[in-house]
């Protein structure tokens, strides 16, 4: 417990501390990319593990913070090619697998918009809330891709599956593929701080599920919010 610190704390306590732990800023804005990957690399901790994975099966893999940068200035460029811009959403049903940090990571570098689907959704679910939010392109992988054959008006999928002939059966992109086809060089795009970098929705228990985006000023919320619990205790 660190209760008797928390005085102190708030008492020399000001936004500006929050500012600081961000290389943007509310004023000046921010990339949420930029903030999650490319300042580890920038601080020279490129070659160092950022992510840990151990997947079904006993899978393993690390990845870096230089090989994440990389690999979401490559899928960045191919949001670009398919002529997606900063405020667009990005819709991805994925498991919790280092292409998903990928998806993520790389909708964020160039400004759009990232929308989660849960995996246990229907295509009812699905279809409404890609249309809702008017999503350029959705990534999927071959588990979970049947449950996208009902959606009607599905833009651009990209699926992670072994080999491109699967993903084309289904007239889809190849993950891997479309990685290989693109630089692992992207400028990030810096955001005013009251745009958003994520799209949710609501349950939806109670009437129809309704859009909520969270915004980096929001994001700065959090951490003040995460600052005073700390000290708290």
């Amino acid at each position: 417990m660190q209760t008797n610190h928390y005085p102190a704390f708030m008492a020399d306590f000001s936004m500006d501390q929050v500012e600081e732990k961000f290389l943007g800023s509310l004023k000046e804005g921010f990339n949420a990319c930029v903030e999650c990957c490319d300042k580890q690399v920038q601080a020279g901790k490129g070659d160092e593990i950022a992510l840990y994975y151990e997947g079904i099966g006993g899978v393993s893999s690390t990845h870096s913070w230089v090989e994440l940068q990389k690999k979401s200035a490559q899928f960045a460029n191919f949001l670009k090619s398919q002529g997606v811009k900063a405020g667009d959403r990005i819709s991805c049903m994925l498991p919790r697998t280092p292409d998903l940090l990928v998806v993520v990571l790389g909708t964020w570098r160039i400004g759009a918009v990232y929308q989660p689907l849960f995996t246990a959704f229907g295509y009812e679910a699905i279809e409404y809330r890609i249309t809702q939010c008017d999503a350029k392109v959705v990534v999927t992988d071959d588990a979970n891709r049947s449950k996208f054959d009902q959606v009607n008006g599905l833009p651009t999928v990209v699926q992670v599956c072994a080999d491109q002939e699967t993903a084309e059966a289904k007239g889809d992109l190849h993950f891997d593929t479309v990685m290989a086809s693109f630089s692992d060089e992207c400028e990030p795009v810096v955001l005013d701080a009251e745009q958003p970098f994520l799209q949710m929705f609501t349950s939806g228990t109670v009437g129809k599920s309704k859009r909520c985006c969270g915004a980096f000023e929001g994001a700065a919320g959090l951490l003040y919010l995460y600052e005073v619990c700390r000290w708290s205790g």
